[in-house]
């Protein structure tokens, strides 16, 4: 059956397959199987008649500390990549040699899908933090793969959205600076998502909502959490002058001594 993986013969893989009694998980003096084999190969019918079979060992690691999910990420095939997924039987949070989990790769190679099917598996723990200190949202958030962040937030396991990683950057950081919107205002309506945090080099989100000219999801930001950043306005009214953020500009000042503060700007 190894064999027949290796040289993509479906034919002899069929026919051995009809015995039941054969074991399909044996492995060669590599630690390798013939799901391994097929899954590297590249060969997609194989994969699809071994993962038929219930005792079909998917998570199974050969000497090198690879499996056939993680041979088949470099061949760029999501097809077999998801079918392996799909019928994966160990965990997913498993710590390779690499350092990685395999989602960590699967963001690497931008395999969105694989990535959704893995979060909603039930099979990872969302709040795992990295060797990096970063959370797969955060992650996903800097790959910029928005539809699968939200797949993240949405869902109903509990993680903690507002981590911060080694430069006191948190998700909610990061969709701001990378102009993902969706993600910034789905993070806003959440009171964990750390939105008075500021990083190591004195930033918040809000200025990169700013710098992107997002002028009516800060109002609704200040809307919202506006008795928690009250000691921002000044700095924010600042900007809304600059930029020329009419809305903005109406909006805070008269929460601000935006007399005091037009005189200070004109003397200067």
């Amino acid at each position: 059956l190894i064999i027949a993986a290796r040289m993509k013969n479906t034919n002899v893989a069929e026919e051995l397959l009809k015995n039941k009694k054969i074991n399909i998980n044996n492995v060669n003096d590599y630690g390798r199987s013939a799901l391994i084999y097929a899954s590297k190969e590249d060969f997609y019918e194989i994969v699809e008649l071994l993962l038929k079979r219930d005792d079909c060992h998917t998570s199974q690691k050969d000497e090198s500390d690879e499996d056939a999910l993680t041979y088949s990420l470099p061949n760029l095939n999501s097809t077999i990549a998801i079918a392996v997924a799909e019928k994966w039987d160990g965990d997913f949070n498993y710590v390779y040699k690499t350092k990685n989990t395999i989602i960590t790769d699967a963001i690497y190679f931008r395999m969105g899908k694989l990535c959704e099917v893995i979060i909603k598996s039930g099979k990872y723990n969302l709040a795992y933090v990295n060797k990096a200190n970063k959370t797969l949202l955060i992650d996903l958030v800097q790959a910029k793969m928005e539809r699968e962040a939200l797949i993240v937030i949405n869902s109903k396991v509990e993680f903690n959205p507002g981590h911060e990683d080694n430069l006191k950057n948190t998700a909610l950081y990061y969709s701001a600076c990378k102009d993902l919107v969706a993600v910034a205002e789905k993070l806003m309506k959440r009171s964990d998502s750390g939105i008075e945090v500021i990083n190591l080099d004195g930033k918040d989100f809000i200025a990169n909502l700013l710098l992107h000219k997002h002028e009516t999801v800060v109002i609704q930001l200040l809307k919202q959490h506006g008795h928690r950043l009250k000691d921002r306005y000044e700095d924010i009214f600042c900007v809304s002058v600059h930029l020329e953020m009419k809305q903005l500009f109406k909006y805070l000042e008269k929460k601000v001594d935006s007399k005091k503060f037009m005189n200070g700007m004109k003397s200067t």
